[in-house]
């Protein structure tokens, strides 16, 4: 097989970005919802100190778990290897994105953006008070009172952050392929 060399790639996948962003939204959440529910867990006879030990521990080993199952995506796609270079340059011609997909992406991420940052003091209201709703039903066995008008908020915020997330991971991506693109060309 002299004369034969192969060309190799790395063309990332999507979704890493946009679930690094969950994970930090639900480590974000956890960490307000820790005294609440300590408060809650202690008045119920548990070492508060032990359950937070807990779950520390377990936003430790999502965290690795997180971060495995990226990789093994990851490292299963890549790397491409292309007989040719003309094929390689196809496929990376075909797997950039459109102008108007980066378009999308950048106004996904702006204005998703722009609803967690003016949204962001309603969602931990909203979290909170889905905490104090959990405390006395937990405390008291019966519900609290919740806003309807926190609530759908709260769940605003979250589409909001759904769609930042998706607008980075795609234009980080856009981004990146489009270089690998010029750079083989």
């Amino acid at each position: 097989m002299s004369g034969s060399r192969t060309h190799g790639v790395v063309s990332p996948e999507p979704g890493t970005a946009s679930v690094v962003l969950a994970f930090a939204l639900g480590y974000a959440v956890v960490d307000r919802a820790t005294e609440g529910v300590l408060r809650v867990v202690g008045a119920a006879g548990v070492d508060p100190g032990t359950l937070a030990t807990g779950l520390a521990g377990a936003l430790w080993l999502a965290f690795g778990a997180l971060v495995g199952t990226e990789l093994l995506r990851q490292y299963r796609a890549n790397p491409r290897a292309f007989g040719d270079r003309d094929v390689r340059r196809a496929f990376l011609d075909d797997h950039r994105p459109a102008p108007r997909d980066h378009a999308v992406a950048l106004a996904a991420a702006l204005g998703g953006g722009a609803i967690v940052v003016l949204g962001r003091a309603e969602f931990y209201a909203a979290l909170d008070g889905t905490f104090r709703v959990l405390r006395l039903l937990v405390a008291e066995g019966r519900l609290g009172s919740f806003s309807p008008v926190t609530f759908a908020a709260g769940a605003l915020f979250l589409v909001g952050f759904g769609t930042f997330a998706y607008g980075v991971d795609r234009v980080v991506v856009g981004l990146y392929r489009e270089a690998l693109f010029r750079y083989y060309r």
